[in-house]
């Protein structure tokens, strides 16, 4: 036997009672419309809870919030969540809550069997948001540590490349065949020589075509120098008209020296 609390003077009564047998308040009969039901709730907030539809249905203004945030995919998450909360509500708790302590006559083999469906597909939503959203940002990782490859062999020219300058006072005919070091590495296909003139040189390395990350597949990293080897600079702080339309590196890939 369901019991919920009267209307008028909050003693227990039946909750098919239609007046109170205390004071003869008036009650809701179940299901005569008008409540709340927790299995629309959940399937609101399973299918459109990233907009927050579910808590509009119940009558919360703060359903604003998920959709203002529904982008972020915060909300999708927060409704599977709620969707499964609502199924697990006791129904006098929930009838309480939502419809001032009216019975809404919903069949609790219909809330599990829905809860079941929730938890599934929820589960496989869950996890293909955290993939979304977790392998792009791997990906990245990986091609920024194998861009520090690039880093480390342009750097280990810079010495080399200061005391040629400090001898000659000037960079103009240096060629690829001068650099006396490593020109390839697991990543890098090729370190070469993009501009030498005056007090200015600029060093490429060229990625791989396979076997490296795919945002960086032949893609170039500068090293440059522009007062004879006393500072460098990677990336592309030095902007040449001979160098445009190189296959430069995207700027999300660069490490952080190099921003």
């Amino acid at each position: 036997m369901s019991m919920l609390h009267c209307r008028g003077c909050g003693k227990e009564i039946h909750e098919s009672a239609e007046t109170c047998p205390s004071c003869g308040a008036p009650q809701k009969i179940a299901g005569s419309g008008g409540g709340k039901s927790k299995v629309v709730a959940a399937l609101l907030a399973l299918f459109l809870g990233a907009l927050g539809v579910h808590r509009f249905y119940l009558g919360q203004w703060w359903g604003l919030f998920y959709l203002l945030l529904c982008w972020t995919g915060i909300p999708s998450l927060i409704s599977i969540i709620e969707a499964i909360v609502f199924l697990l509500s006791n129904q006098q708790n929930w009838d309480n809550k939502y419809n001032d302590g009216v019975s809404s006559g919903e069949s609790s083999g219909v809330a599990v069997a829905l809860l079941l469906i929730v938890m599934f597909f929820g589960g496989v939503a869950v996890i293909g948001i955290l993939a979304a959203v977790a392998i792009p940002s791997y990906q990245d990782y990986t091609a920024r540590a194998q861009v520090t490859e690039g880093v480390a062999l342009l750097s280990s020219y810079k010495t080399q490349l200061a005391e040629y300058h400090a001898d000659n006072r000037d960079f103009t005919g240096l060629e690829n065949s001068d650099l006396d070091g490593v020109n390839s590495g697991k990543y890098v296909d090729t370190v070469s020589i993009a501009m030498a003139s005056g007090d200015t040189i600029v060093l490429v390395a060229t990625f791989k075509q396979t076997g490296v990350n795919a945002g960086i597949q032949g893609k170039e990293l500068r090293l440059a120098t522009e007062n004879g080897g006393v500072n460098w600079a990677c990336g592309y702080g030095i902007q040449n008209p001979v160098l445009i339309g190189q296959s430069q590196l995207a700027p999300k890939y660069l490490p952080g020296a190099c921003k």
